[in-house]
């Protein structure tokens, strides 16, 4: 599985999660699982970030939701400190692994070179690399 460290920022922030899921194009037949989120809610958010957080930490399997949820989730956040999302068709074989670290830098795993193509493509401060198993 490959993967892609994406360092760029806009105006000293890291890349915006919707900016990223908008430059793979989420696919809608992904199933999603947030397993991590430590975010603060933009101020047009609809939603509590203490229940989603909480919602995320009872989830054994993280909190699972279609590719629509996790775009509309993304629309309302304002910065992700540290989070993890995970993209598959089957439970057993994830299609994107996306990690905000530390409001740094994101990693993003997938076992499709072209999607990490596109973000090498898109993004100026990159690394790649390869790694045996993805990081779940």
């Amino acid at each position: 599985m490959n993967f892609i460290e994406i360092w760029d920022t806009n105006n000293g922030a890291s890349i915006d999660f919707l900016y990223i899921l908008k430059t793979i194009n989420v696919e809608s037949n992904l199933t999603w699982a947030i397993l991590d989120l430590e975010a603060v809610a933009s101020e047009r958010g609809t939603f509590s970030m203490i229940d989603l957080e909480s919602k995320i930490e009872k989830a054994a399997t993280g909190l699972v939701m279609t590719g629509a949820e996790i775009i509309k989730i993304a629309e309302q956040l304002f910065q992700i400190v540290n989070g993890k999302f995970v993209a598959y068709r089957d439970i057993e074989d994830p299609e994107l692994v996306i990690e905000s670290v530390d409001s740094s830098y994101w990693t993003i795993y997938s076992p499709d070179s072209r999607v990490l193509e596109k973000l090498s493509k898109t993004y100026k401060l990159t690394k790649s690399t390869t790694i045996s198993e993805p990081p779940l």
